[in-house]
């Protein structure tokens, strides 16, 4: 009887699960997506460099799951909110508190199970399209790549089923030790508390002092590192909290005041309707505008570092590939690159020390990049002058250079003449440094090189160093970075979405009577239409401008890390521009079609 009672009641109130699910629906499609990502052990095993793309994944599980804890923890007043009316009705008419809360249990558990199972479902295809995109980006195999993960499908459902059965076990101690008439009022009476001049200066003062703390944290994150990371969360948060709270309910009690406004069109509803749930709005625009933040600001640093893939490559080395005694193949291959200089290296190996003729460096110098403390993403390319070649000095340059460069044993290396280089007696072996215009331009050339590689010319020393490798490497990080962080900033936007939407539909039901009210007095639909973009326009547009404002003092914490933050910010802010909009269309004709006559 109580699972027909609780689906009965899911399904009488469908539409409004169903923007509710959208949000759960997005978080447990892309967290299973990144558990398959970094679980799938055999595409692992197969692809070295999927490794790196893997620990990103694993860590995007991890903020995903944090982030989807709070948005269910928010979910959960909602549905709460949604139906304590409808348990107070059949307390009213008998029904034992116990058995209400086994069907709120029931209700929440099923809610979560049907978008944890849908999720997983949209997941398993969502995985295979990102799935081939990475594969594509990283340029890897395909091999042992399963979509249709086992072990992530049921990591997911672990997750999700025990924070829902944690959410209805809540639910149902909130029910139980709420009074009858509290739940059958509660969406009836007001939010808001007028609030004195002095309290509104005093809360904007001090939430504008937090956020300002925070964004200097922020900017200073290699300072303070993790422990100012955590302590400017909680500072943003809170003062966000606060200037919400404050300004938002002065600039509502200004408009009230305001004759010129007030008496224009529908403007005194308007403020009335802003007014009467303000205190329930302000805690919710402030999680919209931290998770709009977040997914902003995940979106744009995702994106920020597709850039920064070649010049990361670009900073590995002088050289783009270095072989010692190549062999035909690969001379042949080294032939094929283009716009290339190749300078030869003799070299002889005896004990700890390995000895180089100096006419070699005259005839062709060695390169080197150095790096200054104020731009650590850009290395200077120069040449080391061939008189002052010397290991004998405390700052042993030419030394480091060949030790990184041109050996792979990190022997002690030592300049000597031709003539005392003859007289060594150890075999002869020629190093090949090739320096490349463009190292994309050759990248098939370099991927060929890489793939002719033997374990055995490894071990022993042939292989020295090909920027291919390096570019898999560092293609692996950022190219995991940049999908983690758009699929992040998605799921966000769905959540923060589905929040707003959720918070403003659940309340249409009540605001029909108001708008019933007007059109017997006469509104035109016109008007009332008007009001609602402007009622509902405002809240998108509040937690908008705030996030925008956290996100542009946000990518501080990046500047280290991506260079030129600012300078492809214009994409990303756009997309989610459009989205949000989108959403923004999405809640204003559902409200419409709930709250106006046809």
């Amino acid at each position: 009887m109580l699972l027909k009672l609780s689906l009965t009641g899911i399904k009488s109130r469908f539409k409004d699960y169903l923007i509710l699910l959208s949000g759960l629906i997005m978080a447990s499609a892309i967290f299973y997506m990144f558990e398959t990502l970094a679980t799938n052990q055999e595409f692992i095993k197969q692809n070295a460099t999927v490794k790196y793309a893997a620990m990103i994944f694993q860590f995007g599980s991890v903020l995903l799951a944090i982030i989807t804890l709070f948005y269910i923890i928010y979910a959960n007043t909602f549905l709460m909110s949604m139906r304590q009316r409808d348990y107070g009705l059949f307390m009213m008419l008998g029904a034992k508190k116990r058995k209400i809360g086994r069907l709120i249990f029931m209700e929440t558990l099923i809610i979560g199970l049907i978008a944890t199972v849908v999720g997983a479902l949209v997941g398993v295809g969502l995985t295979y399209s990102v799935g081939q995109l990475l594969i594509g980006k990283m340029d890897i195999a395909p091999h042992s790549f399963q979509p249709f993960y086992i072990p992530a499908i049921l990591i997911t459902l672990l997750f999700f089923i025990v924070i829902f059965m944690i959410a209805a076990l809540f639910n149902r101690h909130v029910l139980l030790n709420t009074p009858i008439l509290k739940l059958l009022n509660e969406a009836e009476q007001p939010n808001s508390k007028k609030m004195k001049l002095r309290t509104i200066l005093i809360q904007s003062v001090m939430g504008l002092g937090l956020i300002i703390i925070g964004y200097y944290l922020l900017s200073h994150m290699a300072q303070y590192q993790v422990a100012g990371l955590a302590v400017s969360i909680v500072t943003i948060f809170v003062g966000t909290f606060l200037i919400f709270n404050s300004l938002f309910s002065g600039l509502v009690q200004l408009l009230k005041r305001s004759k010129k406004f007030s008496e224009k069109q529908l403007n005194t509803f308007l403020v009335g309707q802003l007014s009467f749930r303000l205190g329930s709005l302000n805690r919710v625009l402030t999680m919209v505008a931290m998770l709009f933040a977040l997914a902003l600001g995940a979106i744009t640093v995702g994106m920020g570092f597709s850039g920064i893939t070649d010049k990361s490559v670009d900073n590995a080395s002088p050289y783009d590939v270095v072989l010692q005694d190549p062999s035909v193949k690969e001379q042949k291959l080294l032939g094929q690159l283009t716009d290339k200089k190749e300078a030869i290296y003799a070299t002889k190996k005896v004990g700890d020390k390995r000895y180089f003729k100096k006419s070699d460096f005259v005839k062709s110098p060695l390169y080197m990049l150095s790096f200054t403390a104020s731009n650590m993403n850009a290395g200077k390319l120069s040449k080391i002058d061939p008189n002052n070649m010397t290991t004998k000095n405390e700052d042993d340059v030419w030394g480091n250079v060949v030790r990184t460069t041109l050996e792979s044993d990190m022997l002690d290396p030592e300049i000597v003449s031709d003539k005392s280089f003859s007289t060594i007696s150890a075999p002869t072996r020629n190093v090949h440094a090739v320096r490349l215009a463009s190292f994309k331009d050759n990248k098939d050339t370099l991927k060929s090189l890489s793939q002719g590689i033997s374990q055995s010319q490894v071990e022993s020393s042939t292989y020295l160093m090909n920027k291919y490798v390096v570019y898999q490497s560092i293609n692996g990080i950022f190219g995991g970075m940049e999908f983690m962080g758009f699929f992040l900033g998605i799921a966000m936007l769905a959540m923060l979405a589905s929040i707003l939407m959720f918070k403003i539909l659940s309340s249409a039901a009540a605001d029909k009577k108001r708008y019933d009210l007007l059109d017997q007095l006469g509104a035109r639909h016109q008007l009332m239409k008007k009001s609602i973009n402007r009622e509902i326009g405002i809240l998108f547009l509040l937690p908008g401008i705030v996030g925008v404002t956290h996100v542009l003092f946000g990518l501080q914490m990046f500047k280290e890390m991506i260079p030129d933050t600012y300078s492809h910010i214009a994409i990303p802010f756009i997309i989610f521009a459009v989205l949000y909009l989108g959403y923004y269309w999405l809640t204003v004709s559902l409200y419409k079609g709930i709250v106006l006559k046809k």
